[in-house]
């Protein structure tokens, strides 16, 4: 078991991460992942983003989870941003050696998070009517996406969560997935990345009951079929710091601190 000091250097962002902003709690968090091929999913990924694989696979997943207590650093949570439901098809990339995701889509029951997102982090957010329910170990997740002009999609999910997962490590095919504190994002042909810092997720297995979604043919990604590989977690608090252009004549891991990002133009 760490030290708390040790959790708390855990916590603490390189400085080429910039400045925390925010800070929440995520629970009923779910990870969904499946393997597919490479190839499938190259024309759907920015080609400065390299698919970082796992057994020579690449991995698409979908998470599921509700996010509260939001607010700005050494600040009260934030009317119509402090608590919401959001729901993300993403995959695996890396960047120059920089492991992290990359969104197809993500939709979330706040319009100011969505507004937010996709003017400051430059991240494919859409508007949706999510529900969210739990009654013991079973928890249910429905998603209707509202977003005007946007493909429409929807997704429900049922799951029953299990035994706790140890504790992940570099090397585990459970770390690889979900110990990802980036988020790759594209603006005007150049790479931005936000990263998020947080404990090790304390994972639990978890059986999907039931599972009906169009949110892959949506974002234009062929779904994947079969059984997914499936974690729960219960809850974690997060820190998420600035999204940062990243320059690729410095080195891996460095974020220019200088440029604020410029508005985004996709869309409503």
């Amino acid at each position: 078991m760490p030290s708390s000091r040790s959790r708390q250097r855990s916590r603490e962002p390189d400085q080429a991460s910039g400045p925390r902003l925010l800070k929440m709690i995520w629970t009923h968090r779910l990870f969904l992942h499946w393997p597919v091929d490479p190839a499938m999913l190259r024309p759907h990924v920015p080609e400065q983003l390299e698919i970082d694989t796992a057994g020579n696979r690449a991995w698409l997943g979908i998470t599921a989870f509700r996010l509260s207590g939001v607010r700005a650093v050494l600040a009260p949570p934030m009317p119509g941003l402090s608590s919401f439901n959001e729901v993300n098809v993403r995959t695996c990339v890396k960047y120059r050696g920089e492991r992290g995701v990359y969104f197809f889509s993500a939709d979330a029951s706040s319009s100011v998070a969505v507004w937010t997102a996709r003017t400051f982090l430059h991240l494919p957010y859409f508007r949706a009517r999510i529900q969210v329910a739990r009654r013991a170990d079973t928890l249910k997740f429905a998603s209707k996406r509202t977003h005007q002009g946007a493909p429409r999609a929807e997704f429900e999910c049922q799951w029953t969560t299990g035994k706790p997962v140890p504790t992940a490590r570099a090397g585990d095919l459970a770390h690889f997935l979900t110990e990802r504190r980036q988020t790759f994002a594209m603006h005007r042909g150049r790479v931005y990345a936000c990263r998020v810092d947080h404990e090790p997720w304390p994972l639990r297995e978890a059986k999907v009951t039931k599972f009906e979604s169009t949110l892959f043919e949506a974002a234009g990604v062929r779904s994947p079929g079969g059984e997914p590989l499936a974690y729960h977690a219960d809850e974690l608090a997060v820190d998420m710091c600035s999204m940062r252009e990243v320059d690729p004549a410095m080195a891996p891991g460095l974020l220019d601190p200088a440029v604020a990002p410029p508005p985004a133009t996709f869309g409503r």
